[in-house]
């Protein structure tokens, strides 16, 4: 009997093994970004003009089209969409890789005039945070600050926020605009792009152009990795559920079924939504230490603190700050009362 190759993780020892080439692995694993010439700029510039016929039917009011989402109004077009990039983009990327597979994939489009799209990240494909999924994006033509060039946050990949999906709204994002003025802005040719870490935060420039600016953006997981969505649960909010995510599943799904989060079959399994917040210096603390956190050294719940509890009186309390924070603030009030003595400005006022 062959045994199964063990799924690419983060904590594991040695090459992560997901890249055929070793240089282009050791990028990944360092920044979580790699760029890469998927096609020649004449075969990119025949791939615009057929997915600019499929986008002419998609809903236009989204200010960037990604995956099999809230992108097309009838399950008929999402799958010409879907098949379309998998019969003529998806083995460019899947080449790339050793041992993967698309677990969704959709043209991207950021239309002409639309503002920045803030850092974010996608939500995981799979049942384990720590599994490593690749996201190609691949540009249809020249791409540069002037249209929507991508960006990333890199070496902030597989830090492992638990909870992934639904949850992410409550914990990370909103700290994620934070990341912005440290984030590398990329220019691409047509039939460039690139192979990021599906947890990297990402974004893109504003547009002042005339015209969409068209992509491609395929989600890869490993063969041995069993695809799902992860989704609020309809019946207890204090559940997650976890739903299969073949693209076919996907695709066959109206706007108004996605938009309501009705997946239509039963979910696979449920598990508890988290209970921690992070702040934004505990966020940015974990940024800083992605590295560990990615190793196993650290763990991203240690810069976390527990929930809000709620008295008997209905009153809210705020949550216990941890030790590094109470001794920080600590320090601070120290720091106050040696300016206020010296009759110095306290930096903290506000004026």
């Amino acid at each position: 009997m062959q045994t199964r190759r063990a799924l690419p993780v983060y904590q594991q020892d040695g090459p992560l093994g997901i890249f055929k080439d070793s240089q282009a692995d050791e990028l990944f694993r360092s920044k979580g970004v790699v760029k890469f010439t998927a096609f020649s700029a004449e075969e990119a510039a025949d791939l615009r003009v057929e997915a600019a016929a499929l986008m002419a039917v998609a809903a236009k009011d989204i200010a960037t089209s990604v995956d099999l989402t809230s992108v097309f109004a009838e399950p008929e077009e999402k799958r010409k969409a879907h098949e379309w990039v998998m019969a003529r983009i998806a083995d460019r990327c899947l080449a790339q890789l050793n041992d993967y597979k698309v677990a969704q994939a959709g043209i991207s489009r950021k239309p002409a005039g639309a503002d920045q799209l803030q850092a974010h990240v996608a939500w995981t494909l799979m049942r384990d945070t720590k599994t490593i999924g690749v996201t190609a994006w691949v540009a249809l033509e020249d791409v540069d600050i002037t249209n929507g060039a991508m960006r990333f946050s890199e070496g902030s990949h597989g830090l492992a926020w638990p909870a992934w999906g639904p949850s992410l709204d409550l914990m990370v994002l909103p700290h994620l605009p934070c990341l912005e003025p440290t984030m590398t802005t990329y220019t691409v040719k047509a039939g460039e792009g690139f192979l990021f870490d599906s947890y990297l935060p990402h974004g893109s420039t504003a547009s002042s152009v005339e015209r969409d600016r068209l992509g491609i953006r395929i989600q890869m997981i490993p063969q041995e990795a069993e695809g799902v969505v992860h989704s609020q649960s309809k019946t207890d909010p204090d559940l997650i559920d976890i739903y299969p995510s073949d693209a076919a599943h996907l695709a066959n799904l109206s706007f108004e079924q996605l938009k309501g989060n009705d997946f239509v079959v039963e979910p696979i399994e449920s598990y508890p939504r988290s209970k921690l917040h992070i702040t934004q210096e505990g966020f940015l603390q974990a940024v800083e230490n992605a590295e560990a956190i990615r190793s196993g050294a650290r763990d991203f719940a240690s810069f976390m603190i527990a929930p809000a509890v709620t008295p008997d009186n209905g009153q809210q309390r705020s949550p216990s700050p941890t030790p590094l924070l109470r001794l920080r603030a600590y320090a601070g009030r120290i720091k106050r009362g040696i300016r206020r003595r010296a009759g110095m400005a306290d930096p903290g006022a506000t004026l």
